[in-house]
């Protein structure tokens, strides 16, 4: 539905909001923890506040390729389903893995487009 000339999604029993507006991602609390989940590793599972969207999560995966000195991207996995991020290391490096974790949701949420601004560039108008 098309309301004050923005494109509306109202669920059935659900206060309407704006079509594909995605909210910033955070971590909202801890779920569980499953020790020895893998060569002595721990999956540490948190709830987050929304189920972010492919773009996000492609963003999400393309900053965790840039880990900061001391953190090893091969000694952590990273798994989201639906509103849970599963994170998977050595409990002892828990600390480092979750700093780095949610720096980098901030960086994807700063780097994700906010729906009420305009794009950049007009489609076709690359390299202009």
């Amino acid at each position: 539905m098309v309301r004050n000339d923005k494109l509306v999604h109202t669920p059935f029993r659900k206060r309407e909001s704006d079509y594909m507006a995605t909210p910033e991602v955070t971590i909202v609390g801890k779920k569980e923890v499953v020790a020895g989940a893998d060569g002595g590793r721990a999956s540490f599972a948190f709830k987050l506040n929304t189920m972010p969207d492919m773009w996000w999560r492609y963003r999400f995966a393309t900053n965790l390729e840039d880990p900061p000195k001391g953190v090893h991207r091969s000694a952590i996995r990273v798994d989201i389903q639906d509103d849970t991020l599963l994170l998977i290391c050595m409990p002892t490096r828990l600390d480092a893995k979750y700093a780095f974790i949610k720096a980098t949701i901030a960086k994807t949420n700063s780097d994700h487009p906010n729906p009420a601004e305009p794009e950049p560039r007009a489609r076709g108008d690359f390299g202009r």
